[in-house]
């Protein structure tokens, strides 16, 4: 792995062109070329807290919460399932502000949660094939997600009735759930943001080869390194339902940018499942994938430096997203294991946020400062008119993690 790393560095220096120097991290669980500029932020802080917190006590950990979202200044607590103080006086021993971490008791784990879900997931499967006790559950057509503070269940559905309370009650009568009214999250791919060929970048137009500019398409992540090139992600249900899950035929499906005639690059791989809604395209010349998202007008370079993981997410952090349709936005974390139900089979651990999206962001980049986080899927809109147009609604997303382990890739940054 070492010598693997080493002809990568040495390949890569010749990709010092133009403004500036790349550096890669080979392996998903290795951030090793990821550079800062600054000392980690207080933010940077809580994050790697709560990555040491799942790793040391994964039986016990339950999660970390801003008391005020999105301001660490306001109080982090740390939640555990026994011994909470003690651990968290461990925690304050490599925090710079201690007295921010205050110690809470939890009824259960992530860990526990996790499991207790993953039943319920599969039986979702099952209800959308007419099978099992969940098909009286409106056939499976519910999404999920967790309160870590409570240990409960969030089940979400558009109408709540006692029929579908008796059947989880009977079904899993030593798990806890809560009812929650709630439009099912949704998938879309419209309209168009400024070309940026041949350097792509995060945030911009990602069309079909069947539907023609100014109609439906999706948007670009981040850029990766897979087989020895440059390469870009998004959303792997922006590709033909036929095309997904490693189904792709020859020639693969085509991507455009913008109204060019002529297509950047093909998808080479894709995976909907599980945690994962990722697509791998490669690029044909003269197009080269960048370390920077396309943020705004004002800030199209904006460099990506390191990368998050599902671990490290916070209750009440806030993460931002950008997509050719309606830009840069931002929201709070409010669960960090939902499970939608539309389209991919046997989801779980998406990241579900209060930021408004629309037709056309999927597929493009979550990240807060130059920290890349994950993969825009969707939204939850209760008058099923996604946009950025003070209507509450919320918006979800994969983990980049997830998406590298499943494309084989590694995260390109840029340092300039």
């Amino acid at each position: 792995m070492r010598i693997r790393n080493l002809l990568v560095v040495v390949s890569l220096l010749t990709l010092a062109l133009a403004g500036g120097m790349w550096s890669v991290s080979l392996a998903a669980d290795d951030d090793s070329g990821s550079i800062k500029a600054l000392e980690p932020s207080l933010i940077d802080q809580v994050d790697s807290l709560t990555g040491s917190a799942a790793a040391r006590w994964p039986d016990e950990f339950g999660g970390v919460w801003y008391v005020v979202p999105g301001k660490p200044q306001g109080g982090i607590q740390v939640g555990f399932t026994s011994n909470s103080q003690e651990k968290v006086d461990q925690l304050k021993k490599e925090f710079s502000e201690p007295d921010l971490l205050t110690a809470i008791e939890v009824p259960k784990s992530q860990v526990q949660i996790s499991r207790e879900m993953d039943v319920v997931i599969r039986d979702r499967e099952l209800a959308k094939d007419g099978k099992g006790a969940l098909a009286e559950v409106d056939r499976g057509m519910f999404d999920m997600d967790a309160d870590l503070k409570t240990g409960e269940i969030l089940v979400m559905m558009p109408k709540i009735t006692d029929s579908a309370k008796q059947v989880f009650a009977e079904k899993y009568p030593s798990d806890r759930f809560r009812f929650v009214e709630s439009p099912l999250g949704n998938f879309g791919a419209c309209n168009s943001r400024e070309d940026c060929l041949p350097q792509l970048r995060g945030g911009l137009q990602n069309r079909d080869q069947s539907t023609p500019y100014g109609l439906k398409h999706c948007s670009t992540s981040f850029t990766v390194w897979a087989n020895d090139k440059t390469q870009v992600l998004s959303a792997a249900h922006c590709s033909d339902a036929n095309h997904r899950n490693g189904n792709l035929p020859d020639p693969f499906e085509k991507r455009w940018n913008g109204p060019t005639t002529t297509p950047f690059g093909d998808v080479v791989r894709n995976q909907l499942q599980g945690a994962v809604d990722a697509e791998r395209i490669s690029l044909r010349d003269p197009n080269v994938g960048r370390g920077w998202i396309y943020k705004d007008d004002t800030h199209k370079e904006w460099p990506i430096q390191e990368r998050g993981s599902w671990a490290t997410v916070p209750i009440g952090g806030v993460i931002c997203r950008v997509g050719n349709t309606t830009s840069y936005s931002c929201g709070e974390v409010l669960g960090k294991n939902y499970s939608p139900t539309k389209f991919i089979n046997t989801a779980e651990k998406y990241v579900r946020t209060d930021a408004c999206s629309s037709n056309g962001d999927s597929g493009g980049a979550w990240f807060r400062d130059n920290k890349a986080w994950g993969i825009h899927a969707g939204w939850i809109d209760g008058d099923d008119d996604p946009k950025c147009d003070n209507d509450p609604m919320q918006s979800y997303f994969s983990l980049i993690d997830f998406a590298l382990d499943a494309m084989n890739a590694s995260m390109v940054y840029y340092n300039p």
